[in-house]
């Protein structure tokens, strides 16, 4: 694939991501993070330039602080703290604040990318209007914040081409794509709407990685640990615990918050294991599949189409069937090979692929129909 120039930009106001500056290794940029893995496969796979941007302060890029009015998480002050906040229980920031890493939109040469994916809205909308030559896309942070909300029923942020929805979806429908001079095109491929005057909407996992974008990243180790999910310690109980140290012989240990420390962990993980009452998204599954590890649940942990990832993998009705599944694989190295590669091939397709094939093919048809201006 002829890889596009890519930018990841987020605002010092992030509370989620990478706390670094630029043009930095992708092993560096993934340490630095604040808490998750985040779109690791841009920067590995897609060689992407990570920025910090200082916050704009016109209506669009204050979004930001919909996290609190809309899905009533933290205050507005603990994100503006974020910026200036120094991160001593994150070693890998080394004492840096994101607000010293900020650079003003005008600083960087936008021109020499095809691609710029914003985290929330990074660019006001006169700014992006600038940049003719660009595919300008946006992931909103939370699918419950009300750009989202917005974004989903067709109003998108003037400017912006792209609506990047967090989403992984296996069955589609051929659908008809509206073009703001009334022509209308049957696309080749059916994964994206397009409204009248409106952009388009494309299902991209936060989390877009392929099967080995995490474990590429540190040298090879032997794979003899159990991860459990950050809830799953907690409802275990003991003599699950106990069965898995006597049966399977190799150690376990619960995910740490830092990612530093998670990561160099997972990429010694045999098996990780979910078995909890919390009902989780599922960017900790691909983070966990992209390090290498073979993943386990029970029935119903992750939204229905993350859970699909997992195949039968995912079926299971309490932790001790999933112990005795690791306990067969275990003796049947053979069997332990065929559903890895199994999970392999439905991350790389519905984490990386597929999203990736889906950008690059709008960014082609923008250019067909002059609506983008090929650099």
């Amino acid at each position: 694939m002829d890889f596009k120039k890519i930018a990841l930009v987020q605002q010092d106001v992030y509370q989620d991501l990478y706390c670094i500056k630029p043009f930095q290794p992708a092993i560096s940029v993934l340490k630095s993070s604040l808490r998750r893995a985040g779109p690791v496969g841009l920067l590995k796979e897609c060689d992407a330039d990570f920025f910090i941007v200082k916050t704009s302060f016109e209506k669009e890029c204050s979004v930001w602080q919909e996290k609190h009015y809309d899905c009533f998480q933290r205050e507005i002050k603990y994100y503006e703290d974020i910026a200036k906040k120094v991160h001593t229980e994150l070693p890998h920031t080394k004492g840096r604040t994101q607000a010293s890493l900020a650079l003003n939109l005008n600083e960087i040469d936008w021109t020499k990318y095809d691609i710029i994916v914003s985290i929330d809205i990074c660019f006001p909308s006169k700014f992006v209007k600038k940049y003719p030559k660009v595919l300008w896309c946006y992931m909103p942070g939370e699918p419950c914040m009300g750009v989202y909300k917005r974004s989903s029923r067709g109003n998108i942020i003037e400017g912006y081409h792209v609506f990047l929805n967090q989403e992984l979806r296996y069955k589609f429908t051929y659908r008809n794509v509206y073009f703001p001079c009334n022509k209308t095109v049957q696309l080749p491929f059916p994964t994206f709407t397009w409204r009248p005057k409106y952009p388009i909407e494309l299902d991209f996992p936060y989390s877009f990685s392929s099967a080995k974008s995490i474990e590429s990243l540190y040298d090879k180790v032997k794979k003899d640990q159990i991860a459990l999910e950050f809830y799953t310690k907690e409802e275990l109980c003991l003599s699950a615990i106990e069965r898995m140290e006597r049966n399977i012989g190799i150690n376990w240990y619960c995910n740490s918050r830092d990612i530093a420390i998670r990561l160099s962990n997972l990429v010694k993980v045999k098996y990780f294991l979910t078995h909890t009452n919390h009902y989780l998204r599922g960017n900790a599954l691909i983070e966990a599949a992209s390090s290498g590890c073979l993943c386990l649940s029970t029935r119903g942990q992750f939204t229905p189409n993350y859970q699909r990832l997992l195949g039968e993998r995912g079926n299971f009705r309490s932790i001790n069937e999933i112990i005795s599944f690791m306990e067969k694989l275990q003796l049947d190295n053979d069997l332990y090979l065929k559903h890895k590669r199994a999970q392999d091939e439905l991350i790389n397709k519905y984490c990386f692929l597929d999203p990736l094939k889906r950008l690059y093919d709008v960014h082609k048809l923008l250019i067909e129909k002059n609506l983008l201006t090929e650099r």
